[in-house]
């Protein structure tokens, strides 16, 4: 199996993987011209910062897989948590003080995972 070694194999094989057609890549991105998502993934354009964010929400994948294709490919799943679980705990913070400490330890422990790899 080929390995999606650079940006335009990456975002066709997102693509391909949810068995969408370009025009109907186009279509969730707004994106008047269906020829722009092959554009992109024959690397004759360079997708925005927002498209770039698109595809990693749309897909659930991190923009570093999709621009560099390393780091963890899912943003899906994390340690048994789905994303979504994930929100639902961190939307139940009420207090802004406690979200920033949440995020702030979520930085700290992925410093540390950097650290031990």
């Amino acid at each position: 199996m080929k390995e999606d070694n650079s940006l335009g194999d990456r975002l066709r094989k997102l693509r391909e993987d949810k068995k969408l057609r370009q025009v109907d890549l186009a279509k969730l991105f707004h994106i008047s011209n269906p020829n722009v998502i092959s554009m992109y993934e024959k690397e004759n354009r360079i997708p925005t910062t927002e498209i770039i964010l698109k595809y990693s929400e749309l897909f659930m994948v991190s923009t570093d897989w999709i621009l560099k294709g390393n780091n963890c490919k899912s943003v899906g799943v994390l340690k048994g948590y789905r994303c979504d679980e994930m929100l639902q705990k961190f939307s139940s913070i009420e207090k802004m003080c406690f979200r920033d400490a949440a995020v702030e330890q979520l930085s700290v422990l992925i410093r540390l995972q950097e650290l031990t790899n």
